[in-house]
């Protein structure tokens, strides 16, 4: 029956406040700081949305305190439909004039024009049972507006996948009404216009998006061979004048339960006509059969269904057969998260694991190998332990973000540290910290440290019990016992002191925290969280979270003197997620001591990876400052390891016609070994490579600075040095960049250049070197030698080289061209070290390279116990290659002091 009343109409904004009263709150999205290599290479996913369009989906939306099962008394039918045509507010008299005129409950219709209808039982319920605040609280929705406020918010927030839109076309089939990839604008509008009207064509509608599936023209959705592709179907019933499928579709799955009848489906409507079960048969065949043959690979289509207060078996057997998931929702927020889950699920189907960074033995003589890793989805942090020889397929020892998640949140601990004062990061702590996280009270920043520490709380971003954030360009640094090579017997009784001390893997994780983990089992011992990452827990516990940097940046750890006392000490900082660094004290490993936080001169993000040294008996932290694309200047800084006072600052180049500069990780070299650096190199993005000479001195003010390299090319890899002979020192470093997304589109020529320092203090011009690349020539006396990279695709090298066995080793890659490249593809070179020509194990100028794959590659690691160099890729794969040279054993059995630099060492075997 329809109801014929004049009352007014009700805000608009009223209708929208009571559905968004149900749903989890929904900021702005927000933007999104992907690692390039991630952006690289996707072609993404299609997602077909099915929305049910028929006239069921007018009816309302019944309140939670609403039980169906229940047979409610009062004037209305319990088992008819009831229709409102105007909103307003409604008696039972509404209905029929001989009935009570109290009480009164504000009623809807449905959208665009079509009237919502209201079972008997319902408005039995609500006008006869209902308290008056379950009257002013019920939803003010249809199930079609429902569907319709759901589904812009999700194409509205949902980065990464290209949805389109499919409803019933009245009886017959369905209608693409927006293709995949349609605009935001687009989808919101045809969303927006969508009107209950129809009949249930289930079966029909999929064919027809199996044929959109199949295009091979401009509209066709699946546009590359590594694209991933699904449908989403919302329903609130099962298939209705559903006859018209294709023959060859109708039994795919072999279930022989077609077409079938209505009462057998349990179709939920005794006005149901033409029932069938065709469309698991679909799915099916969807899911399992090549629907692009004129593509490489198989192209299929994932289904995933949601029943919308509808529970048939058929909507299971349609996410079974279609490789997806079947989700049930009884009202707004059901559906809402139902939609949410799948597309998470749709999300972490089309990601994998990626990764930047390996260290295995790069601090005393761990015969383990850890790799940190993270998935660029859900933005999920993985940090793993394997034995060395590691084997392609090996299983890891341990991995510490599922230990993590394991934990009681109230277990771990965590500190952290504002203006200079220590607090246990504890809700216990919130006044004391809420200024700091930005925090409008106390209860708010109670609220982000219980989120932080791995407790769900109501309103913050869900994490489905996944704590440690993503690993992306921060190495695991293994320290164990003292592994300095220092000659002084104060050094020898600290290495006595500490020779059995607990192994520990120090990383960043963008989740705000510098994890500590023991090295043998995994577990967290203990997490810092600077003061300059607490305003990123307000932005990461968002329930619109997309991935922000905030601790990214590789550890440094060293042994220096600190007050006449051997220590420990750690440093590190934000790297893209900040322009401070901080230092610790882990001397005792299960007891670290903070010493200072200091924000650098520049202000610039992506600064260097800390250099620790000792200069003149003072322990210094050398920094060299972030990407300036305003000034183009590059600085390198030099700190205090004790108390993190400036001792000094110098600028390296600077040029505002350029577009930008940075300057790499200063490198030190004691060439006396007498335990205080005597030279200091750090390139910069001009192409520059400076060289510095510390007169003992830790003021960088006070050093005598010459160009070693005068070059164009950018270079943002770290230095590497060896000891050459008669003193002389070789300077090893490749140019290019890969910081931004302008550098995926060049293809200028880079180089891996070696540079000799015989310290006359001259500049050496690329001229000066000797061209390596395709014939081995002669040295001669050349002050160094070149190799050249492919320029055609835009090989580059960006991480740091390593010697060993008289061999150099760098990487180098190329970023993607073809959508399913992940990343690029990257090469391994090993070369002699002191000419850049082929090894004694290489038989020709041509085995110095090697293809790697698809990805971005890491550093190179050495295993030494195994004679091989390690790799990680971008995709997370691993990569073992022999050392191309023999590896000569070493070991210190005595040794002489020479003072006044009246000695230099001779070529070392191992750096």
């Amino acid at each position: 029956m329809k109801a014929n009343d004049s009352h007014p109409n009700a805000p608009a904004v009223l209708l929208l406040a009571s559905f968004m009263m149900l749903l989890p709150a929904l900021a702005p999205a927000q933007t999104c700081e992907v690692p390039l290599f991630v952006q690289q290479g996707s072609a993404g996913a299609s997602v077909m949305i099915l929305a049910d369009n028929s006239g069921s989906m007018n009816e309302i939306v019944y309140s939670t305190a609403y039980n169906a099962s229940t047979a409610w008394s009062g004037n209305f039918t319990r088992t008819s439909t009831y229709s409102v045509s105007t909103s307003g507010n409604k008696t039972p008299r509404s209905f029929n004039k001989y009935w009570p005129s109290t009480p009164s409950v504000y009623l809807v219709t449905s959208a665009n024009g079509e009237s919502a209808d209201y079972s008997g039982n319902y408005l039995n319920w609500l006008f006869f049972h209902a308290t008056v605040a379950q009257r002013t609280t019920i939803p003010l929705v249809t199930r079609i507006m429902a569907l319709q406020n759901v589904l812009t918010q999700i194409v509205n927030r949902s980065s990464g996948l290209d949805f389109g839109l499919t409803v019933f076309n009245g009886g017959s089939g369905g209608t693409i009404v927006a293709d995949c990839g349609a605009d935001a604008a687009t989808l919101t509008s045809r969303i927006a216009g969508i009107r209950a009207d129809a009949w249930t064509p289930l079966g029909e509608t999929m064919e027809d998006i199996l044929d959109y599936f199949k295009r091979t023209d401009d509209r066709a959705p699946i546009t590359s061979p590594c694209q991933t592709n699904f449908v989403l179907v919302v329903t609130d019933g099962l298939p209705t004048m559903d006859l018209d499928v294709s023959n060859y579709l109708r039994n795919a799955d072999g279930d022989t339960d077609d077409p079938t009848t209505c009462t057998t489906l349990g179709a939920p409507y005794p006005d149901s006509y033409d029932c069938t079960d065709y469309i698991d048969d679909i799915a099916y065949y969807m899911a399992n059969t090549d629907l692009r043959t004129d593509m490489e690979g198989v192209q299929t289509v994932n289904t995933y269904t949601i029943g919308f207060n509808v529970d048939g078996a058929l909507l299971s057997e349609t996410a079974t057969d279609g490789h997806g998931l079947y989700f049930s929702a009884t009202n707004a927020v059901d559906l809402f998260l139902s939609i949410e889950f799948a597309l998470q699920d749709i999300m972490r189907r089309i990601s994998s694991g990626s990764a930047v960074a390996v260290v295995s033995t790069e601090r005393g003589t761990d015969d383990k190998l850890y790799r940190g890793k993270f998935m660029p989805v859900d933005w999920t942090g993985y940090l793993e332990c394997y034995e060395l020889p590691y084997a392609d397929g090996d299983a890891p020892l341990w991995e510490a973000g599922q230990l993590l998640a394991a934990r009681s949140p109230g277990d771990r601990s965590i500190f952290t540290v504002v203006s200079d004062h220590e607090f246990d990061f504890t809700a216990g702590n919130a006044s004391n910290l809420a200024s700091a996280l930005g925090a409008a009270d106390d209860v708010v920043a109670a609220d982000l440290i219980n989120w932080g520490r791995g407790e769900v709380v109501t309103g913050l971003r869900s994490r489905d019990g996944w704590i440690l954030g993503p690993i992306v360009h921060s190495t695991p640094v293994v320290v164990g016992p003292p592994a300095d090579f220092v000659m002084s017997e104060s050094y020898l009784e600290f290495y006595e002191t500490y020779e059995a001390r607990q192994r520990m893997v120090y990383v960043g994780a963008n989740d705000g925290m510098l994890h500590a983990f023991d090295a043998a089992s995994g577990r967290e011992e203990w997490a810092f969280v600077p003061e300059f990452a607490l305003p990123a827990f307000e932005i990461m516990a968002d329930s619109n979270y997309c991935h922000k940097y905030s601790l990214d940046q590789t550890v440094s750890v060293g042994d220096v003197m600190l007050n006449g006392t051997w220590r420990t000490v750690l440093l590190s900082g934000g790297r893209e997620g900040g322009d401070s660094i901080f230092a610790l004290d882990v001397t005792r490993p299960l007891s670290p001591e903070f010493l200072w936080q200091t924000r650098l001169p520049d202000g610039m993000r992506f600064n260097s990876d800390v250099e620790i040294t000792s200069i003149g008996g003072e322990a210094v932290a050398l920094v060299s400052s972030g990407l300036d694309s305003t000034t183009c200047a590059a600085s390198m800084y030099g700190y205090a390891v004790e108390d993190g006072e400036l001792l000094g600052s110098v600028l390296l180049s600077s040029n505002p016609a350029a577009p930008r500069n940075k300057a790499s990780r200063p490198a030190a070299i004691d060439l006396d070994l007498d335990d205080s650096t005597d030279l200091v190199y750090v390139a910069d993005m001009l192409g520059e490579i400076h060289r510095f000479e510390t007169n003992g001195s830790a003021d960088p003010d006070s050093w005598s600075h010459t160009e070693l390299y005068n070059g164009t090319q950018e270079i943002t890899a770290d230095v590497t040095t060896a000891y050459g002979l008669n003193g002389t020192v070789y300077v090893y470093v490749g140019t290019g960049a890969y910081l931004t997304p302008d550098d995926l589109r060049t293809t200028n020529l880079n180089d891996f250049l070696c540079v000799i320092d015989r310290h006359d203090r001259s500049t050496v011009n690329k001229s000066d070197l000797v061209n390596q690349t395709s014939t081995v020539h002669d040295m001669g006396g050349a002050d160094g030698w070149y190799y050249s990279l492919r320029s055609a695709d835009g090989l580059r090298v960006v991480e740091q080289a390593v010697v060993v066995a008289k061999t150099v080793i760098f990487t180098a890659f190329a970023p993607a061209e073809e959508t399913c490249v992940a990343g690029g593809t990257s090469y391994l070179y090993q070369m002699k070290y002191d000419d850049g020509g082929q090894t004694e194990d290489q038989e020709s100028p041509s085995d110095r390279e090697t293809e790697l794959g698809g990805g971005v590659a890491s550093h190179p690691v050495v295993d030494l116990a195994s004679g091989t160099v390690v790799v990680q890729s971008s995709d997370a794969s691993i990569t073992i290659a022999p050392i191309a040279a023999p590896i000569e054993r070493m070991n210190v059995r005595s040794w002489q002091e020479n003072y006044d630099h009246v000695t230099a060492p001779e070529p070392a075997q191992v750096q």
